[in-house]
């Protein structure tokens, strides 16, 4: 008998032992990164990002204000080239990616258009962060037309990133001029 309660009373205990909470791995994740942990990685990245406007603006003097003219003069036209430009590099990435399967040295190509997509993306934002720098600082009043300028068209674009559906729109449009920015000529 007491074999009995004892099967009767384990049958009963074992689907609620079994149903233990489990966390999932990216909810474990997001719950150990701390607010200051994530409050360090903005401040890093930001500390990175003005310093490659500056640098870039440093070398590329010429090179970035004849890029600033093109924004100003023909934005819609490097944001239409910018589109076109970003899908067939994205296609050759991943059409070389899915044939790096069968032919390895493929992979090299859709390495080198993904790396093309990036340096594209990375250099024509140093002329995008001047002119929305530029801007804000037209709106606040202030007329000045230095590095300040670039550094907070910079942050601007890159602390507009985490603003849901708006920001990403905003960025979105002027990463694909900044990469259309590429074959505009002045």
């Amino acid at each position: 008998m007491r074999i009995v309660i004892a099967m009767y009373a384990l049958t009963l205990t074992l689907p609620a032992m079994a149903q233990v909470k489990k966390i999932e791995p990216l909810h474990q994740i997001a719950q150990s990164i701390s607010p200051i942990g994530g409050l360090c990685f903005i401040i890093i990245i930001c500390f990175i990002l003005g310093a490659w406007v500056s640098l870039i603006s440093a070398l590329l003097q010429r090179w970035v204000q004849q890029k600033m003219r093109v924004i100003s003069e023909k934005g819609t036209y490097a944001f239409l080239l910018g589109i076109i430009l970003t899908f067939f590099i994205t296609i050759i990435g991943v059409l070389f990616g899915a044939a790096s399967r069968d032919f390895p040295p493929a992979g090299i190509i859709a390495l080198l258009s993904a790396f093309t997509l990036w340096s594209a993306l990375a250099l024509g934002l140093v002329p995008v962060s001047w002119v929305i720098g530029g801007k804000i600082a037209k709106t606040m009043g202030i007329e000045r037309d230095d590095l300040s300028t670039a550094l907070l068209g910079a942050f601007t674009l890159f602390l507009i990133c985490f603003v849901p559906i708006v920001g990403w729109t905003f960025a979105l449009y002027w990463a694909i001029v900044a990469v259309g920015l590429w074959v505009t000529r002045a």
